[in-house]
């Protein structure tokens, strides 16, 4: 009960029944479902490693804050009992899947955070996680038309017939079907044709090999044991060949090291007003409020 007291900003919530009983419940389901290791690795990840050399960290974001264990730990900043947070969205005994912790730092030295992490746990245990670019409909056309020798613009122009809406990507097939000009093309042009028999085939095959924006995975052993792993040519760190589903099924646990703009300029707004002789004191969120304007 010790971090949940350092936690709790009064009395009233450091004798609390509500308090002790869902700490009480969570540890039992963290003990239950075999995840202990992951909170105090993503202690040392969070609070306890970058905040000692200064990189300025969210107070806490996604599933993750919704656990009164990890705001004790002081992995999030966030009291989720006073905002109605569900522990049961982070981890639930009848949907078992690994947890997953999403951490704010400061773009600019996020750089740094992985750093310490691959020098904490071993370079040879720490990877990027790899993701993969499908043919979708556009793309396929571009590459197709290119092999075929068509001309660029020929292409451009059946490619800008096709929808582009990045939430809800639309089919080759159902952008023919929905655009009476792409079916004029392809019945009066042999080789559009062909380029569209050919696409339709493609669609939605790997096209190439990228790396999650956020996502990094930490083994209790060298990770070449575990999963199979590639490296970017331009980069120095291992990627996982398993993308993010199937590194959760391989049992690693995945971090989400999230770089953030508006945390770099809180710190520096901060720095500025020291610098003016303002006595600029950072508030942590979820535990105090911003003053009212006065008329």
């Amino acid at each position: 009960m010790r971090g949940l007291r350092r936690a709790a900003s009064s009395p009233v919530r450091e004798a609390g029944d509500p308090y002790r009983e869902r700490l009480e419940f969570e540890l039992k389901t963290i003990i239950d479902m075999g995840v202990r290791r992951v909170f105090p690795d993503c202690r040392r990840t969070s609070s306890s490693g970058p905040s000692a050399q200064g990189i300025p960290v969210g107070p806490g974001r996604g599933s993750g804050a919704g656990s009164v264990v990890a705001w004790s730990l002081t992995i999030t900043d966030l009291d989720p009992l006073r905002f109605g947070l569900l522990f049961e969205r982070f981890l639930n005994p009848e949907r078992v899947s690994m947890p997953d912790f999403d951490i704010d730092f400061c773009q600019e030295r996020r750089d740094e955070v992985i750093r310490y992490v691959q020098e904490k746990y071993g370079r040879d245990r720490v990877a990027q996680i790899i993701t993969f670019g499908k043919l979708q409909a556009r793309a396929v056309l571009r590459d197709v038309g290119r092999v075929l020798g068509m001309p660029y613009g020929q292409v451009d122009r059946l490619c800008k017939l096709v929808p582009n809406n990045p939430a809800h990507p639309v089919t080759l097939e159902q952008a023919i079907a929905g655009e009476p000009l792409l079916q004029q093309q392809r019945d009066g042009d042999e080789t559009v044709a062909r380029l569209m028999t050919i696409a339709l085939k493609l669609e939605g095959l790997y096209r190439h090999a990228s790396t999650h924006a956020a996502g990094v995975v930490i083994g209790d052993r060298p990770l070449a044991e575990l999963v199979p792993l590639y490296r970017d040519p331009r980069s120095d760190m291992p990627v996982t060949q398993f993308n993010m589903k199937w590194v959760e099924l391989a049992g690693l646990v995945k971090f989400d090291f999230l770089g953030l703009k508006t945390l770099g300029r809180i710190a520096a707004g901060g720095r500025a007003a020291r610098r003016a002789g303002r006595a600029a004191r950072p508030r942590a969120a979820g535990r105090s409020t911003m003053p009212r304007p006065t008329n």
